[in-house]
Protein backbone atom coordinates (compact mmCIF):
# COMPACT_ATOMS: atom_id res chain seq x y z
CA UNK A 1 0.00 0.00 0.00
CA UNK A 2 1.23 3.30 -1.05
CA UNK A 3 1.25 6.33 1.79
CA UNK A 4 1.02 9.81 1.11
CA UNK A 5 4.67 10.36 2.28
CA UNK A 6 5.41 7.44 0.01
CA UNK A 7 4.09 9.09 -3.50
CA UNK A 8 5.24 12.62 -2.19
CA UNK A 9 8.91 11.17 -1.65
CA UNK A 10 8.55 9.63 -5.58
CA UNK A 11 7.12 13.01 -6.78
CA UNK A 12 10.96 14.71 -4.83
CA UNK A 13 12.97 11.65 -6.28
CA UNK A 14 11.85 12.77 -9.84
CA UNK A 15 11.67 16.20 -9.34
CA UNK A 16 8.29 17.15 -9.68
CA UNK A 17 6.80 19.85 -7.29
CA UNK A 18 3.03 18.81 -5.76
CA UNK A 19 1.41 18.57 -2.85
CA UNK A 20 -0.35 15.39 -2.08
CA UNK A 21 -3.50 14.40 -0.41
CA UNK A 22 -5.79 11.51 0.38
CA UNK A 23 -9.71 12.46 -0.11
CA UNK A 24 -12.72 10.90 2.14
CA UNK A 25 -13.15 8.70 -0.66
CA UNK A 26 -9.48 6.96 -0.63
CA UNK A 27 -8.37 8.71 -4.21
CA UNK A 28 -5.34 10.45 -4.42
CA UNK A 29 -5.12 13.97 -5.20
CA UNK A 30 -2.13 16.05 -6.19
CA UNK A 31 -1.45 19.43 -6.90
CA UNK A 32 0.62 20.82 -9.51
CA UNK A 33 1.30 24.28 -10.03
CA UNK A 34 2.31 26.12 -13.17
CA UNK A 35 4.33 22.51 -14.22
CA UNK A 36 5.08 21.48 -17.96
CA UNK A 37 2.33 19.38 -19.66
CA UNK A 38 4.93 16.80 -20.33
CA UNK A 39 7.73 16.89 -17.64
CA UNK A 40 5.65 17.23 -14.48
CA UNK A 41 2.12 16.66 -15.25
CA UNK A 42 2.55 13.57 -17.73
CA UNK A 43 5.13 12.29 -16.41
CA UNK A 44 3.58 12.17 -13.07
CA UNK A 45 0.28 10.61 -14.36
CA UNK A 46 3.17 7.72 -15.52
CA UNK A 47 4.53 7.61 -12.52
CA UNK A 48 0.71 7.35 -10.32
CA UNK A 49 0.19 4.53 -13.10
CA UNK A 50 2.95 2.71 -12.22
CA UNK A 51 2.31 2.32 -8.63
CA UNK A 52 -1.22 1.00 -9.48
CA UNK A 53 -3.12 4.06 -9.64
CA UNK A 54 -5.20 5.31 -12.28
CA UNK A 55 -6.36 8.83 -13.44
CA UNK A 56 -9.83 9.44 -12.80
CA UNK A 57 -9.78 13.47 -13.77
CA UNK A 58 -7.43 16.33 -13.99
CA UNK A 59 -9.33 19.76 -13.44
CA UNK A 60 -7.07 22.62 -14.33
CA UNK A 61 -7.00 25.64 -12.12
CA UNK A 62 -4.91 28.14 -13.85
CA UNK A 63 -3.26 28.43 -17.31
CA UNK A 64 -1.95 31.63 -19.39
CA UNK A 65 -1.66 29.99 -23.14
CA UNK A 66 1.77 28.39 -22.44
CA UNK A 67 3.30 25.10 -21.84
CA UNK A 68 3.13 25.41 -18.24
CA UNK A 69 -0.34 25.48 -15.88
CA UNK A 70 -1.75 24.36 -12.64
CA UNK A 71 -4.21 21.37 -12.31
CA UNK A 72 -5.51 19.38 -9.66
CA UNK A 73 -5.31 15.36 -10.74
CA UNK A 74 -7.49 12.87 -8.93
CA UNK A 75 -6.28 9.36 -8.71
CA UNK A 76 -7.92 5.99 -8.09
CA UNK A 77 -5.99 2.40 -7.26
CA UNK A 78 -6.48 0.34 -9.70
CA UNK A 79 -8.74 -3.33 -9.03
CA UNK A 80 -8.14 -6.05 -10.18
Amino acid sequence: MNTILDIQQMLIDHQICGDVSENNDGTIEITIEWGDWKHDHAYCDMLMQEKGYELIGEYEIDDNGSDCYSSNHQYKLKTI
